[in-house]
C-alpha cells in the first residue's frame, strides 16, 4: 500500500507541475497575442500617415527628408562608381561644389 501511495503522490506532483507549466505557457501566449494586437493597431494607425523618410543613394540608407538632398541631374562622386540622385548630410560633403540640389 505504501508503494501505491508513493506512486500516487509522484503522479500528483508531476501533474501539478504540468498544469503550472501549461498555465504559464497560456499566460505567455495571451501576452504575445495582446502585443500582436497592439502592434497591428499601430500599423493601422500609420497606414494613412505621411512618410517623412528619404533615401540617400550614396550610403544606401533612409533618413528624415530634411536631411537628404535630391538632385535634378544625376551626380558623379569622385572615387565612387555610378551616379547618384540623392545624398544625405554626411554624404553631401563628397558632392562636387558645382552640383545643385532641391
Amino acid at each position: 500500500m505504501a508503494a501505491a501511495d508513493e506512486t500516487t503522490e509522484n503522479f500528483a506532483e508531476v501533474m501539478n507541475e504540468a498544469l503550472a507549466d501549461a498555465a504559464k505557457a497560456e499566460a505567455e501566449r495571451d501576452a504575445l497575442a495582446a502585443r500582436v494586437a497592439e502592434l497591428e493597431a499601430r500599423i493601422t494607425d500609420l497606414e494613412g500617415a505621411e512618410d517623412y523618410r528619404r533615401y540617400c543613394e550614396v550610403c544606401d540608407k533612409h533618413f528624415h527628408r530634411n536631411y537628404v538632398t535630391c538632385f535634378d541631374e544625376p551626380v558623379e562622386i569622385e572615387g565612387r562608381d555610378g551616379v547618384y540622385h540623392s545624398a544625405c548630410g554626411g554624404c553631401f560633403e563628397h558632392v562636387p561644389v558645382d552640383q545643385g540640389g532641391e
